[in-house]
């Protein structure tokens, strides 16, 4: 019976980890202070964009 507990809280736990991740394929974007993040994703441009840099950009090249 503890055997049985066990692996269903392992199972519970587990099944936890596979939920689709929110915008993975960066489509969308927004504009945040003056700088472009994707949507539900943080990124180094709070920080670099004072320097006139953005790290992160948008590209509408098509990936192969």
């Amino acid at each position: 019976m503890r055997q049985f507990v066990i692996q269903l809280v392992i199972l519970a736990i587990c099944s936890q980890g596979v939920a689709q991740i929110p915008n993975s394929s960066f489509e969308n974007w927004e504009s945040v202070s003056g700088y472009p993040e994707p949507e539900m994703w943080n990124t180094s441009n709070e920080l670099t964009s004072t320097f006139g840099t953005n790290l992160v950009t948008k590209d509408t090249t098509k990936a192969e």
